[in-house]
């Protein structure tokens, strides 16, 4: 471990886990700031290395014979498989920043790339608001797990579900870039999925997380991303830090779990290519395909990049599956991003009824099993109310007991 890697008690804020110049590499919403120390810093079992001398009795260096960090770099490298690509920023935010900084990160990606353990491309024409104006902003990289990495996995056999080893998405190192209009929809899918994860993994009730981005185990059908979410909200889960990995593992007692499908519209597909996954997700639910597969319903959310063109494709999939249940939103400060607490306390509406629905949402069924509504599993002003009561000192181990109170 690098001395630099180290993180240091904090003098400027008591109870923070974020320095000042972390918190400015991290630009986090201040009410989100506040969310996040709830988390502290992830500790690994390789830090303290007491079973590995560095000279044996006879002065001889003891080397390892893995070259790179395991437990940090297998997070990366699962946290890739799963999302197929992102940038360091991405990959800093989710598994370093409350305890390394920026400078680590590319370290370790540029060691991962030097063992082949992942590929990376430089990105051209992602672009940077200046003002009231865009421009291309600086070329810069972007990773992917790699087969290499891959096999590494399965030969850890840190995945338990060989399902959810074999759907994640790896390339050839060797491998013809992606065109750039390709990157920019992936890491926007990123983003969400991220976004969705983090939030996630801030309720202390979310006993796991699933995410696997262009999930194609179903035939004819390949989702941008599918998402799973399981919940307990009689307890907290013991590990508050890492992030929750789920594969195909029954439920528990208490346990709930919602299934969301991402379709990430960027205006370069046909609106009838758009209409024809409408009808897939209509027919496969109707086929129970999904409850077959998944233990479930599946509720689709297609993310539009303007609200002229959501609103039109909103009315496509009422006519393509009427009655069916689908969300649309925009990336925008009015669509996902419409709170500080990313995706999953985003504006999302009904494309049938256009009514606002929260995410942590079920769907509810009449007697003939006809879908009438949804029920909130937890609404965002309970979020907001649990954050009020964690930073007095009084907040609840069960959910229920705070809608008691209320």
């Amino acid at each position: 471990m690098h001395a630099d890697d180290v993180k240091q008690p904090l003098k400027s804020k008591p109870n923070s886990e974020l320095s000042a110049w972390k918190a400015r590499q991290c630009k986090t919403h201040p009410d989100a700031a506040l969310a996040i120390q709830m988390l502290p810093p992830r500790s690994y079992r390789d830090d303290a290395h007491h079973d590995l001398p560095h000279q044996d009795g006879l002065g001889l260096q003891v080397t390892t014979a893995v070259p790179f960090r395991d437990e940090r770099m297998i997070d990366v490298l699962r946290f890739l498989g799963r999302v197929y690509i992102a940038d360091v920023n991405t990959i800093f935010r989710m598994l370093y920043y409350r305890r390394y900084d920026l400078s680590t990160t590319y370290r370790d990606q540029a060691l991962l790339r030097e063992q082949r353990l992942v590929w990376s491309a430089k990105v051209q024409g992602i672009h940077t608001k200046i003002v009231n104006n865009w421009r291309p902003g600086p070329p810069h990289d972007v990773f992917g797990l790699s087969r290499a990495g891959k096999q590494l996995l399965l030969n850890m056999a840190v995945e338990s579900d060989a399902r959810a080893l074999e759907l994640l998405v790896a390339r050839d190192v060797r491998g013809k870039v992606p065109k750039p209009n390709s990157i920019a929809h992936d890491l926007q899918v990123t983003w969400w999925c991220a976004s969705m994860v983090e939030g996630l993994r801030l309720l202390p009730w979310c006993t796991g997380v699933y995410v696997q981005t262009e999930y194609n185990a179903i035939k004819n059908q390949r989702a941008d991303a599918m998402l799973g979410a399981r919940f307990d909200f009689t307890r907290h889960r013991p590990d508050p830090v890492a992030i929750p990995w789920i594969s195909g593992t029954p439920l528990r007692p208490n346990e709930v779990e919602l299934r969301w499908a991402l379709e990430l519209d960027n205006s370069t597909e046909s609106v009838n290519v758009l209409v024809n996954k409408f009808i897939a997700y209509r027919d496969l639910h109707a086929s129970g395909t999904y409850h077959q597969l998944l233990n479930g319903d599946v509720l689709l959310v297609l993310v539009v990049q303007e609200a002229r063109r959501a609103a039109y494709l909103a009315a496509e999939f009422s006519r393509a599956w009427p009655g069916g249940w689908g969300l649309v939103s925009t990336p925008s400060r009015q669509g996902a991003n419409s709170t500080p607490f990313g995706a999953l306390w985003g504006t999302y509406f009904d494309m049938s009824t256009e009514q606002r629905i929260g995410l942590l949402s079920y769907l509810t069924r009449d007697a003939q099993q006809h879908m009438v509504g949804y029920t909130p599993l937890m609404t965002y002003e309970l979020w907001l109310r649990y954050l009020e009561l964690q930073r007095a000192g009084n907040a609840p181990v069960s959910l229920y007991d705070m809608i008691d109170e209320a």
